[in-house]
């Protein structure tokens, strides 16, 4: 969903197109949520055997659903930075998280593109992939990591999930209802 949101984005800017108007929400608030190595094949809306992700179904029954996306990786870092720049991992750069790759700050993403248009941007995330050295999250004019959950959890893995990140965005949300705004929301949940 946000790789096509982007790409519509910045293919719009660049002057490639001039869409249907009939289809623009003009100032609409933009919510993205992202889980962490969540299977297409395994969420009951898409056809799994098991009712997996009964929220997310009914959330996607008025929603505009991506049948056909594919990931520019394997692995969440150049991903995360893929789905945010419409680029492949090669053209933006950052493929490994211990020599120091960081995205350009003259690379344009979908928050820069946004907050340039008026929207306040704010993300809440797990850490660790999005964390501000890899020049992606720290673009947003809010951002907080959830990592220590509790001793519980942190026996489980040292990720941070929607129970820390969602409450977190959904209070920012609150605050700024009357505003125009792009929240992204990340979870290692399914990641282990």
């Amino acid at each position: 969903f946000a790789g096509a949101l982007l790409a519509f984005l910045v293919m719009h800017e660049a002057g490639f197109f001039k869409p249907d108007t009939s289809l623009l929400c003009k100032d609409c608030n933009v919510v993205l949520i992202s889980l962490t190595n969540l299977r297409y094949d395994h969420m009951s809306q898409n056809g799994y055997f098991r009712p997996t992700t009964p929220n997310l179904d009914a959330f996607a029954e008025d929603s505009i659903v991506f049948d056909n996306a594919f990931s520019h990786a394997s692995w969440t870092l150049p991903a995360g930075i893929s789905f945010l720049t419409s680029l492949y991992p090669y053209r933006h750069g950052v493929m490994n998280r211990y020599n120091g790759d960081a995205l350009s700050s003259e690379t344009r993403t979908l928050v820069d593109i946004l907050r340039d248009n008026g929207y306040l941007t704010a993300a809440f995330t797990g850490g660790f992939d999005y964390n501000p050295a890899f020049g992606l999250t720290s673009r947003y004019e809010k951002y907080q990591e959830c990592e220590d959950e509790g001793e519980l959890w942190n026996t489980i893995s040292r990720y941070g999930n929607l129970s820390c990140t969602m409450p977190k965005a959904l209070e920012w949300i609150r605050s700024n209802q009357g505003r125009k705004f792009f929240v992204h929301v990340q979870g290692y949940n399914v990641h282990c």
